[in-house]
């Protein structure tokens, strides 16, 4: 098909705008009428991710039963990645998606059951489990990913990187935070105000 994803993402949706009173609704020429607003812009460029899985599954069984372990490893290579981005605000809205890249996910699942006790009023049965998962961004097709929630993603970062304003210290006269701002050369200099850094995305550092 020709959507790639469920919610229409090559097309622009639009919805209406509500108002808490209707100004005009006695009027007889002038009826309130809702404006209008995209609430998606389309990309008629889109096109479906595409994955590439490799798995590797042990299931191991001991003592009558008893004592079963499972063991999954996985790797994950996804191609045309879509994500939301940012974009213009003047283009009518301020995300679009798009295909950016390719990210990779790398993962171990483990699970251990025992049947610890088996009697004839009583039964204990133990359930382990443990999860690990890593995502890498492998591939960027502008070379960073600009994301709607103030972050700049790079080739090697995680989709999961949080990053924000770093606050190096407080004003021991003040009172108040000293911010970092990330300069053009990459050197940091400190100020008082963080408001001034929040529409700059080199400001935001991995935590």
């Amino acid at each position: 098909g020709k959507e790639a994803g469920i919610d229409y993402l090559n097309y622009t949706l639009y919805t209406t705008a509500a108002t808490s009173f209707n100004y005009y609704s006695k009027h007889p020429s002038y009826q309130s009428q809702y404006p209008a607003f995209i609430s998606q812009l389309g990309n008629p460029d889109l096109s479906w991710e595409v994955a590439y899985n490799a798995n590797v599954g042990l299931d191991l069984s001991m003592i009558s039963n008893r004592i079963n372990l499972s063991v999954d490893l996985y790797n994950r290579r996804n191609s045309k990645l879509i994500m939301q981005v940012a974009i213009p605000s003047g283009m009518g809205v301020g995300t679009q998606y798009r295909n950016v890249g390719e990210m990779v996910n790398k993962g171990l699942e483990l699970r251990l059951n025992t049947h610890n006790i088996r009697t004839e009023n009583f039964d204990w049965h133990t359930t382990l489990s443990f999860s690990y998962n890593h995502n890498e961004l492998t591939k960027l097709d502008n070379g960073s990913l600009k994301l709607h929630d103030h972050r700049e993603l790079l080739v090697g970062e995680s989709v999961d990187e949080l990053k924000t304003i770093i606050m190096r210290r407080v004003d021991p006269m003040t009172g108040a935070p000293v911010f970092e701002k990330v300069l053009d050369d990459g050197t940091i200099e400190e100020v008082m105000e963080s408001y001034e850094l929040q529409s700059v995305l080199r400001n935001y550092q991995s935590m």
